[in-house]
């Protein structure tokens, strides 16, 4: 899961276009920043929602519990973001 954020993240870099921002008015501009900040905070956040997944994985291995009790809880977030969407 990190590395789809992360490769989310480099795919929104790439999608930027230097030459366009060059002919924009200032006021674009603006608005190009404050939509790239809003970008940028979304994966701050999804990369720090799947920090907290991997740290409760760790947790759930250290106490021993099931992988499928892991998987199932996974698969009902999963289905909850689907739900929400």
């Amino acid at each position: 899961m990190l590395t789809a954020v992360i490769f989310i993240q480099f795919r929104t870099i790439g999608q930027t276009d230097i030459s366009a921002l060059e002919v924009m008015r200032e006021d674009e501009l603006r608005t190009e920043i404050a939509l790239l900040r809003a970008r940028h905070e979304e994966v701050g956040q999804r990369i720090a929602e799947t920090n907290g997944i991997i740290a409760e994985y760790q947790e759930m291995i250290y106490l021993g519990e099931e992988a499928s009790d892991i998987f199932y809880r996974e698969l009902q977030r999963s289905n909850d973001l689907v739900r929400k969407k």
